[in-house]
């Protein structure tokens, strides 16, 4: 699944661009338009474990504009993904304006792995 600006690249210079850097030579899908103008997304399917390689593995720009390669998702996997991640998000209300990052990774490193810490400070 690739997704691109379509304001600042076009579907043609794309599809060059994959079929000159490819080896399988897939068969190059323009995205369904859903309410926009145009569509900004493309969906390939690799037969090549190289090609999904050198899509994955490395940025791609395209006439200078980059592109964004992701593995396509299908519904199911992607609710999957959304409910797990929710399901390892904690919230904490009343945490001490002055407690650090580290203070409040200290004191919940006992419950698990700690992927992120993120304290909303208070504007004054």
């Amino acid at each position: 699944f690739i997704s691109y600006p379509s304001k600042e690249l076009n579907f043609e210079d794309l599809k060059t661009y994959l079929s000159e850097i490819l080896v399988s030579h897939p068969k190059i899908k323009r995205g369904k338009n859903k309410g926009r103008r145009k569509p900004t997304n493309v969906k390939l399917s690799l037969t090549s474990q190289e090609d999904y390689e050198l899509l994955t593995k490395y940025k791609h720009l395209v006439k200078g504009v980059p592109i964004a390669v992701q593995p396509f998702l299908t519904k199911a996997q992607r609710d999957e993904l959304i409910r797990d991640k929710l399901t390892r998000r904690l919230y904490i209300s009343n945490v001490p304006l002055e407690a650090s990052h580290q203070e409040v990774l200290d004191s919940f490193t006992d419950f698990g792995e700690i992927e992120e810490v993120f304290l909303k400070k208070k504007t004054q």
